[in-house]
């Protein structure tokens, strides 16, 4: 890590006052370069709530109420790794289920899900973390290195998709864009925190659906874990039509 990087952490720490947040003491750029035994931070908790509506998307903060909007959604959590637990390892992306390396058979994921990497450096790997390495509640895979962003893919195109998102050292805002079939349906921010995350969920009713949401940082690695994802889109024969 540069000195730059680590003046910029220690400033920011002093401004705010924190004096437990883990990421000051754990001045790493990628998740494998953690050491075993590091704990994750202290929650501080996402001052997210509710239910939001912006054109056809609707954005969801809890679990509870997405899962009561869209029923039935499939569930990946990841947990058919092969990294030991309190573990971590990187491994090139995509994780999907033809994905066949150390952190991942073939099958291993559910077919319709594809965790891909945006590579802003030179380290193109995904990486997986099981609990309770760093902290994490729960299986959490994503980009490697912080500086890498990241999209799920999702094909078919589905109605609706919530996950948690985690950074496992302090609460940190990202960055999201929603697309489509045609293009971006719409972008917002989402709060990830340490241990299982904070959940976040978007479900359109734009025609198509929902095919990639792609999470961004500029220099802190966005984790996810649970992944619901699913529903039928409208299709785009029903848009319109004119009787004869």
């Amino acid at each position: 890590m540069s000195i730059r990087r680590l003046f910029v952490v220690s400033v920011m720490v002093g401004l705010i006052g924190l004096s437990n947040i883990a990421i000051a003491e754990v001045p790493y750029e990628s998740y494998s370069e953690v050491p075993e035994g590091t704990p994750g931070g202290e929650p501080t908790g996402s001052t997210a709530t509710g239910t939001t509506q912006v054109r056809a998307l609707t954005f969801y903060t809890d679990r509870p109420t997405f899962q009561a909007a869209n029923p039935g959604l499939s569930l990946e959590t990841f947990a058919a790794t092969l990294v030991a637990a309190d573990n971590v390892l990187a491994c090139p992306p995509p994780f999907n289920e033809f994905t066949n390396n150390a952190c991942f058979a073939t099958g291993g994921i559910l077919p319709g899900i594809s965790v891909e990497l945006i590579d802003n450096s030179a380290d193109p790997n995904n990486v997986v973390l099981t609990p309770a390495f760093a902290g994490v509640a729960c299986v959490a895979v994503g980009p490697n290195t912080f500086a890498n962003d990241s999209h799920l893919d999702f094909d078919p195109a589905v109605k609706a998709v919530g996950f948690d998102l985690l950074n496992p050292f302090a609460l940190q805002t990202f960055n999201i864009e929603i697309f489509g079939p045609a293009g971006p349906l719409g972008t917002t921010t989402a709060d990830g925190d340490v241990g299982g995350g904070v959940f976040f969920g978007v479900e359109s009713d734009d025609i198509g659906g929902i095919t990639s949401i792609v999470v961004t940082h500029a220099s802190e690695g966005e984790l996810y874990c649970n992944v619901e994802f699913g529903g039928v889109p409208v299709p785009v024969e029903l848009q319109s039509f004119t009787a004869e």
